[in-house]
């Protein structure tokens, strides 16, 4: 499945890292989250509260530069349905003056495995 998601299948590394370690969701161990993320296992993520507009944004950036462009609409709908996320569209483009501190880390990680892959 990793193969027809993502670029690089060493992505989940990153992916892992915004969502766990930015605390966007509840804490779980990484062969789990890759697990679920990479072989279409039943999702048990558990969105920590009042992280919807972080978690929107992390997809939205997650979609546009890890994701195969042939995936990444769905990804992106399968994600936003699983998480519940409201007003999507308003949540994914903050003006950088609006990011705050989790928008500008998620921003740091992308460009950090940008610069050591594809």
């Amino acid at each position: 499945y990793s193969e027809k998601l993502l670029k690089e299948e060493r992505l989940v590394y990153f992916i892992h890292k915004i969502f766990v370690e930015l605390k966007l969701i509840k804490h779980i161990g990484y062969v789990e989250f890759s697990n679920q993320l990479l072989e279409s296992k039943i999702m048990t993520l558990e969105k920590e509260q009042k992280k919807d507009r972080n978690i929107a944004y992390a997809i939205n950036c997650i979609a546009n530069e890890f994701i195969l462009p042939e995936s990444a609409t769905n990804w992106k709908k399968d994600m936003v349905d699983y998480f519940e996320i409201k007003d999507f569209e308003k949540k994914i483009n903050p003006s950088e003056e609006n990011k705050n501190e989790i928008d500008k880390e998620i921003d740091d990680i992308i460009s950090l495995a940008k610069m050591n892959s594809f």
